[in-house]
């Protein structure tokens, strides 16, 4: 009532009412509870945790998507707004393109259980990952079949590429990889790539940190922080074809409160005012950053 443009915006675990808003919410429960974890298992080797906190980092860019959405009403119309967030909504959005799939199918829980090299339950085999002979893995995406029998020179996948690889994906995803088993990576991916065949090598994470192509995208950067090296992620868009600069790290919260309240116009002393109010947060010796 006192100020109808001002746009406020908060975030909590499982949503700010309900039966459950007083449960915690982190990146790992709302995983579980939301059917990501179910579904990202799923065959044979069951249930599986996704290995970064995905539910965490998509929660932080529904909300300040939001935001942005709230401002650019307000520029058209003057007029504020009121937005919520949470987790356990942000791990429901993740699997936007799964979920409604998967209530729109006929035997949708007998389809969950499959093959452990299927990746998805909703899409043809061979989607998935796959081992070699020298322990290096792969992953086949949407491939046409007849184009990766001829790349694996394979009679075995001839003879199955006309059958259904969605209804009887865990036969040809078997096939796929009997055949895969017998073969080195140096040896198939030639034949992929003369063969147009949608794959990856699975990297860790040092593999990604020497990938040419992540350096050559400015993936990471390495900066110093308390005297010692550390590597980074970079800003992952580039605006007219460059990567932002870095400049600085927060390290402890609000390490950039009394900054934005100076870009605002607050005075030095109305903006103490309001970290002695507990109003604002910000570094007892006013540092923090790095």
């Amino acid at each position: 009532a006192r100020k109808p443009d001002i746009i406020y915006a908060s975030a909590s675990g499982l949503g700010a009412s309900g039966p459950a808003s007083g449960r915690p919410g982190q990146d790992l429960l709302m995983q579980a509870r939301s059917g990501l974890i179910a579904a990202t298992g799923g065959g044979e080797a069951g249930p599986t945790v996704i290995g970064a906190a995905v539910v965490d980092q998509h929660g932080g860019a529904l909300l300040a998507m939001g935001i942005l959405g709230a401002f650019v009403r307000k520029l058209q119309t003057g007029q504020g707004t009121r937005i919520e967030s949470s987790l356990f909504g942000a791990a429901i959005d993740l699997q936007t393109e799964a979920l409604t799939k998967y209530f729109a199918a006929d035997r949708r829980q007998e389809r969950m259980r499959r093959d452990r090299h299927v990746g998805s339950w909703y899409h043809d085999a061979p989607y998935g990952l796959y081992e070699l002979a020298d322990d290096v893995r792969v992953v086949l995406s949407m491939n046409d079949p007849v184009r990766l029998a001829e790349a694996l020179d394979s009679d075995v996948l001839r003879e199955l590429q006309s059958i259904d690889r969605y209804e009887e994906r865990d036969r040809y995803a078997r096939a796929v990889a009997g055949v895969l088993r017998g073969k080195r990576f140096a040896e198939i991916a030639p034949a992929f790539d003369a063969h147009a065949i949608w794959y990856e090598r699975v990297q860790d994470y040092e593999e990604l940190l020497a990938d040419p192509q992540a350096q050559h995208n400015e993936a990471f950067r390495t900066v110093e922080i308390h005297g010692k090296p550390v590597t980074i992620v970079n800003h992952p868009l580039r605006y007219d074809g460059k990567v932002p600069g870095y400049r600085g790290l927060p390290l402890t919260p609000g390490s950039d409160s009394l900054e934005i309240l100076a870009e605002l116009d607050y005075r030095p002393e109305e903006a103490q005012e309001l970290v002695r109010a507990g109003i604002v947060g910000a570094p007892e010796d006013g540092a923090g950053r790095a």
